[in-house]
């Protein structure tokens, strides 16, 4: 009997630890880490101004005003952060065709090397930021569904195994019928 009192209690007070270091985790520990790539973009976005001042990047290009929307749409996306405003934003950069040939044709100079190596440096930075916004955001949502894939897989492969084999079976009981009809259309035939 105290062993199993002593076993639940050590249950629940397992149970309170998970629950309180869940409740930390999303109140504290991920929300620093995400203020810590917002501010990542802040720099970045700093040090594109830096490099307008300076001269490096006309501050009227298309490469400089194309970043700098991209950078405060990310961080205006993450902000009071909701995963389907920033796909929003991805699906656009996406989809938008033309934010798309801008993008394309800023890459394009970046190939070519038109851009100074410290603007390539910023986009560069920038979209490494962004994919790690990306994944700390969406880590949850794909810890949850590949688990759900593999097991709805796992069924439906299971479900299609088991239509086989019943398929399999149904035909194989329809041969044994069809046998037993025959056998009985011939004793009846050959009955004297």
């Amino acid at each position: 009997m105290i062993a199993e009192s002593v076993i639940l209690v050590n249950l629940l007070v397992t149970l309170i630890c998970v629950w309180a270091a869940m409740i930390v985790n999303s109140k504290f520990l991920r929300p620093a880490a995400l203020n810590r790539k917002r501010f990542a973009i802040y720099e970045l976005r700093d040090s594109l101004a830096i490099l307008a001042m300076k001269g490096v990047v006309n501050e009227k290009s298309e490469e400089y005003v194309t970043l700098t929307r991209l950078m405060n749409n990310c961080l205006n996306s993450t902000k009071d952060f909701s995963i389907t405003n920033f796909l929003k934003l991805q699906s656009k950069i996406v989809t938008d065709k033309k934010l798309r040939s801008h993008l394309e044709s800023i890459l394009e100079k970046i190939r070519n090397e038109e851009m100074p190596e410290e603007y390539r440096k910023i986009v560069s930075q920038f979209f490494e930021v962004s994919r790690e916004i990306y994944e700390h955001k969406t880590w949850m949502l794909v810890n949850i569904l590949r688990p759900l894939i593999f097991i709805f897989g796992f069924f439906a492969h299971g479900v299609k195994a088991l239509r086989r084999i019943r398929n399999f079976l149904v035909y194989q009981k329809n041969r044994i019928d069809n046998i037993e009809h025959e056998i009985e259309e011939n004793i009846s035939k050959f009955a004297i």
